[in-house]
Order: structure tokens, then sequence, then C-alpha cells
């Protein structure tokens, strides 16, 4: 019993670090991605 949860404890906290360390990667990336975004839409609005 004593064994279970510490597995539990270990599993949840590399699960709680890969889900940070996604969010910190989508929020990196997502400025970018809304930059690139930004930038073609101002280049049609010129065009047009």
């Amino acid at each position: 019993a004593s064994n279970k949860p510490q597995t539990l404890t270990i599993k949840k906290e590399p699960g709680a670090t890969t889900r940070k360390r996604g969010s910190d990667s989508e929020a990196s990336n997502a400025p970018k991605k809304l930059k690139a975004a930004d930038t073609v839409v101002i280049s049609i609005d010129d065009e047009v």
C-alpha cells in the first residue's frame, strides 16, 4: 500500500513537468504563428 501512493506521486511529477514544458513550447510558438498570420493578412490587404 505504501508503494502504490509513492508510484502515483512519482508518476504525477513527470506528467506535470511534461505538461508545463508543452505549454511553454506552445506559448513560444503561438506568438510566432500569430505574427506570421498578421504579416500574411497585411500582405493580402496590401495586394487588394
